[in-house]
């Protein structure tokens, strides 16, 4: 949103010691498969016991004790999906097999060179059936062939044990790209649908906090997100709070905001949301902290934020990377020389309308991929996200294939009387620039909105997307005054409430109309 505009992490060594468990899933409910360990050089911690319990579809490792003034991350090298607390390690898979986790002892999640590596074989079923116990049989006595059960009454069942029904395990998402789609782990397209949330963005360097108060990531207010029918949220990162650099206080950068983002995230894919994470608040690379937008990504802090954000997400897959927000060089024009510098940054030698080294797309794609992240990357174009023209013509080289890369364009308008907020604003835009597009690449809308806070000029565009293909994300879940816009009504309540503005008011309608979300 061009009228706006937060993070962090530190590093500790850990000596890779090598685990081996060997994990049976037994058929009763409640029973501790027996594990065997084995371990070279030091330990993480003394375990306190050597069971391992396999419940539905998770693993439960609390065994491996853990300092508790160190926050250990699982990232998963092969398949499965692991979680981290403060004391303990869980792993959840999806299917049976051989999973291979590195744990890395630092409480920014930065990969270590040398992380532990622990290897857990899962075998059995995963979703265990309750088994009736056998009889005790009496040593040297004949055991006589079992005679066949009849059907229990009313009165014989009741006096059985009742068999608990399993509770079915929560689903993993994860999203790639395939095709001109977004797919999910099923391979079923994903079309994305939610809204911003931005006070990530700016609280950490403005308002003593990291979110927009205390209701803005508070549980009431992720179970409206989820009443209206989101499956997406994007949120807004500030690259000096994330990094913990340029004076951003120590309570809401580095390692507290690091880890309050990541707590987010999770706590919103619990909910069924995929997120995207973006850098939305910059730096020129000096002293001073990232307070707004920049028309390019700059140098000096860019790639690391990249890297970092990278690493703490990468074994996530449920998590898509923007890259830039609004990108706006060469003072805001759409022409080869804006789209140049926007891919290639200051190296492209095309850069005008700021003095300070940017970073492209490339060299940031290029840092994410370095990590080993294979996570979707979203991509956008000059005008503050607004161009998708010569999106292919400038597209990254991206070093996976398929290529893991959606384009992003941001549509806004200002009122009836001058709808021309942003340059794709009209259908002639986008049936002549994001359907041709969207038909080679999937197209995420990672902001709309109407900045006279009506609801009449963007339900169009909303019919369009949906016609096509085009994921959307509305600008924003946020409770203040709509200037913004905002989706809420001011007050802190509206958050939990759901209540909508005037803004918001279609959009929900829009998303019942789909059958998304509750009444």
């Amino acid at each position: 949103m061009r009228t706006f505009g937060g993070w962090k992490r530190r590093r500790t060594s850990v000596v890779a010691p090598l685990l081996m468990l060997g994990l049976a899933a037994v058929a009763s409910l409640g029973v501790a498969a027996s594990a065997s360990t084995s371990f070279s050089g030091p330990r993480l911690g003394q375990p306190t016991g050597l069971t391992a319990v396999v419940t539905g579809q998770e693993v439960d490792l609390s065994w491996l004790a853990v300092p508790e003034a160190t926050r250990y991350r699982v990232a998963d090298t092969e398949q499965g999906f692991g979680h981290t607390s403060a004391t303990t390690i869980e792993v959840r898979v999806s299917t049976t097999g051989r999973y291979t986790f590195e744990v890395c002892a630092d409480a920014s999640g930065y990969r270590e060179s040398s992380p532990a590596v622990l290897t857990v074989h899962v075998t059995g079923s995963l979703t265990p059936t309750p088994t009736l116990s056998p009889s005790p049989v009496t040593a040297g006595t004949p055991t006589a062939s079992p005679t066949p059960t009849a059907t229990p009454t009313s009165s014989s069942a009741s006096a059985s044990a009742p068999r608990p029904t399993p509770t079915p395990a929560p689903t993993v998402l994860s999203i790639a790209v395939s095709g001109n789609h977004l797919v999910d782990q099923q391979g079923n397209t994903v079309v994305l649908r939610g809204a911003d949330t931005s006070g990530t963005e700016y609280a950490c360097d403005s308002e003593d906090s990291i979110f927009d108060g205390t209701a803005e990531a508070s549980p009431a207010s992720i179970a409206a997100m989820e009443a209206w029918g989101f499956n997406a949220a994007r949120v807004n990162l500030n690259e000096s709070c994330w990094l913990g650099v340029q004076g951003v206080p120590a309570a809401y950068s580095g390692a507290a905001y690091q880890t309050a983002i990541e707590t987010y995230v999770d706590e919103l894919e619990a909910a069924g949301m995929y997120v995207i994470v973006d850098e939305h608040f910059s730096t020129t690379g000096g002293s001073a902290d990232a307070q707004g937008q920049e028309p390019m990504p700059d140098a000096a802090y860019s790639l690391t934020f990249w890297k970092s954000v990278a690493s703490a997400f990468k074994a996530n897959h449920a998590v898509i990377f923007d890259l830039f927000n609004e990108p706006y060089p060469n003072n805001n024009t759409d022409s080869a020389a804006a789209w140049t510098c926007d891919l290639e940054g200051s190296a492209g030698g095309t850069c005008s309308g700021f003095s300070y080294p940017a970073a492209g797309m490339q060299a940031m794609l290029n840092a994410v991929r370095a990590t080993g992240a294979t996570n979707v990357v979203m991509v956008g174009g000059p005008q503050y996200a607004g161009d998708v023209d010569q999106w292919l013509a400038y597209e990254p080289v991206d070093s996976l294939r398929p290529a893991q890369l959606a384009a992003s364009i941001h549509v806004y308008w200002w009122s009836v009387s001058r709808p021309d907020w942003s340059p794709c604003y009209t259908s002639s835009c986008w049936t002549g620039q994001i359907a041709p597009l969207a038909e080679v690449v999937p197209v995420v809308t990672g902001e709309f909105g109407e900045m006279d806070c009506g609801d009449t000029l963007y339900p169009p565009y909303l019919d369009f997307a949906d016609a096509n293909g085009v994921s959307y994300l509305a600008w924003a879940w946020f409770a203040g005054d709509c200037d913004g816009p905002s989706l809420l009504g001011t007050s802190q309540s509206d958050y939990a409430s759901g209540t909508p503005s005037a803004e918001g008011v279609a959009y929900r309608q829009h998303l019942e109309a789909l059958g998304l979300g509750t009444s």
